[in-house]
Formats: C-alpha cells, structure tokens, sequence
C-alpha cells in the first residue's frame, strides 16, 4: 500500500492523497466496533476479500475514541476526529462512503450495504472497466 505517516497530524485529505490513483477507499464509521452494522459491514468485506483486493479496496474502520488503517494501524481520536469533520460524519450512527481511485466520493449510506451493491458500483466505474480489460 505504500508508506503512509500516521502521526498525530495526518488529515483525511492527506492519506486520500497517498492512496489516489491506487486503491478505492471505504470509509466504515461508527460509535465502536460493538454497533452492528458496522461488524457485519467488516464481516461481508472480509469473507469475501479475494474480491475485495481484486478491485484494489481498502477499508478503514473509524470508531469515536479511534480507528484502524488497512494495514491495522492504529488511528487516534484527533486523527478520526479530522476524517469525521472531512467527511460530516457524526459520532452516532454508522456511515459508509466510498471513494474511488481518483479521489471522489462514489457512496455515502448510513446502513451496512450488500457488497454485491458496492462491486456493481465499482465495476461499472470507467476505471474499473479499463482494469478489467487490462487485466483479461
């Protein structure tokens, strides 16, 4: 995935900026990981993860007091704080966004979303397709 900073100071915008062009984000938000949309959101992404990488996701988990990065960094409160005013999240209730590779939102729901949905969304990307007939 690249080397990202992950000090205290790491905005939203600025890690967006690391992975653009090279993997689509989902941003999970919720109180904690105990909110059930948000484990069975996490659950969904991980049985089927073979799908997941193939179409170069990666998924950040953005509780209220912390976070996880793909990579299962830790993210602190003042790092999740700036994603959440980045993107007008609250602290209750689950959101789910979607940023594609050229740095966009592609999805906002506040309810765990089938991924069946989310790869339709993205394999009817422009982008997504040119992969898919690059890749065969």
């Amino acid at each position: 995935m690249g080397s990202i900073l992950w000090t205290q100071v790491v905005t939203a915008q600025s890690v967006l900026d690391t992975l653009r062009w090279q993997h689509r984000v989902l941003l999970l938000f919720a109180p904690d990981d105990a909110q059930p949309d948000m484990r069975e959101q996490i659950a969904l992404l991980t049985q089927k993860s073979a799908e997941v990488t193939d179409r170069d996701l990666v998924f950040f988990t953005l509780f209220t007091e912390n976070g996880l990065g793909p990579d299962q960094r830790i993210l602190s409160k003042v790092q999740v704080q700036h994603w959440r005013k980045r993107f007008g999240v609250p602290d209750a209730g689950f959101t789910l966004i979607l940023i594609g590779k050229d740095g966009t939102e592609k999805l906002r729901r506040h309810e765990k979303t089938s991924l069946s949905d989310i790869f339709a969304l993205i394999d009817a990307m422009p982008m997504r397709r040119a992969e898919m007939r690059k890749r065969g």
